[in-house]
């Protein structure tokens, strides 16, 4: 007696089983393009997986407007274009992989070891997928507002996350050379300069969205409720940047 009541809105629940039956063809893809854009990284090669996922966005974002403003097709014109983009550029890596690789079997031993080496990201990346479904449950469970509130705070979180990231991708390029030459001074110089050079654009995104408190929400709504949910977690997701920086 006394707490809050939970609904669940029945509309948006289908909407979402639609969205994520079609959306669930992608991630073979998804995978695809994650492991090449690590595999290119090992060579220091960065901008053509940026040219790929630049041209896999653009595309995505065009094929969703004329599916779903064009063709009428809703929420399933999104998961669509989201699986063709997907394929795309998982198909442009396999490519890339072929023309640069005479061999395509798998080595087992360097699996495993990778596998081990990769423990603690794996961990770090399980963590953040439990925290952000589990949130968005509880959102979805609490009304419109807070789900969409949710969606804003988490959509700004991952864009910051991923500009901050470039940090990781600089260090991953340059570390991993210096390691490979047995450099081991110079590559831990360079990764405390590294971490310095994210702390220090975590502030500055957190700088950013806490003069923008208010702008920054009215961009994606109109609506006061929403707005005005998303004042609520807008503390949290200021303070949450300086962590990032230093964290990606």
């Amino acid at each position: 007696e006394g707490g809050p009541v939970i609904v669940a809105d029945a509309g948006a629940a289908q909407q979402g089983l639609d969205w994520i039956r079609i959306a669930a063809l992608g991630s073979p893809f998804v995978l695809i393009t994650a492991a090449a854009q690590g595999w290119l990284r090992g060579f220091q090669d960065t901008r053509t997986p940026l040219y790929v996922l630049a041209a896999s966005n653009v595309a995505s974002i065009v094929l969703s407007f004329v599916l779903i403003r064009g063709l009428g097709l809703g929420i399933e014109g999104s998961a669509i274009a989201n699986v063709v983009a997907q394929a795309g550029s998982g198909m442009v890596f396999l490519i890339l992989l072929v023309r640069r690789t005479h061999a395509l079997s798998p080595s087992w031993r360097r699996i495993r070891a990778q596998l081990t080496a990769a423990r603690d990201l794996s961990v770090r990346t399980l963590a953040f997928f439990a925290a952000f479904t589990t949130a968005a449950a509880v959102a979805a469970r609490m009304g419109d507002p807070q789900l969409a509130a949710h969606q804003i705070g988490t959509q700004i979180w991952v864009f910051c996350a991923l500009f901050l990231d470039s940090t990781a991708i600089a260090a991953q390029a340059l570390i991993g050379r210096l390691l490979g030459a047995d450099a081991v001074d110079v590559a831990s110089a360079l990764a405390r300069r590294i971490l310095v050079a994210g702390l220090l654009l975590g502030l500055a995104f957190a700088a950013v969205l806490g003069l923008g408190h208010d702008l920054v929400p009215a961009i994606f709504t109109s609506d006061p409720a929403v707005r005005d949910q998303a004042g609520q977690l807008w503390p949290m997701l200021v303070l949450m940047m300086p962590v990032n920086g230093v964290l990606f």
